[in-house]
């Protein structure tokens, strides 16, 4: 059986690249999202789960027997009530259901490659990310 992990927004513009790069090495993927795509070529491969941050104990079913969280839930500017401490909340609110459910992020390292098309002329940019998830910065 393969490992699975859990990607949030794993049809959005970054969650893709996470999602398909990690599907290509033959890890499952699951996803958190509130925006399912059931036409997206990855939708077939990647079962979805609501990204409910006021549903903990589905979040934490969500996450049970994943072996690595990708968060790319992120707000770049307030959006109606939505705002960047709202956010950070959330985060923190998804960072303890992944604790719930057996991960310690204080031990995890996050990592992602994927290819990124910002530019037509530049098809192989490569972006490598890095996320340490510090129980300091999420308490």
């Amino acid at each position: 059986m393969a490992v699975i992990d859990v990607v949030t927004g794993a049809f959005s513009y970054s969650g893709r690249f996470v999602a398909a790069q990690l599907l290509e090495r033959g890890r499952g993927v699951r996803t958190l999202t509130n925006h399912p795509k059931p036409e997206d070529p990855l939708a077939s491969q990647i079962p979805t789960y609501p990204l409910n941050f006021l549903d903990p104990d589905a979040l934490v079913a969500a996450l049970k027997g994943a072996d690595t969280l990708y968060n790319t839930y992120w707000v770049r500017a307030p959006h109606g009530s939505l705002t960047h401490a709202i956010a950070v909340d959330n985060t923190k609110r998804l960072i303890d259901a992944a604790r719930r459910a057996g991960r310690a992020p204080e031990h995890e390292r996050q990592h992602a490659e994927y290819r990124h098309e910002e530019e037509p002329g530049d098809p192989d940019r490569s972006v490598r990310e890095h996320a340490r998830m510090d129980s300091t910065s999420c308490a």
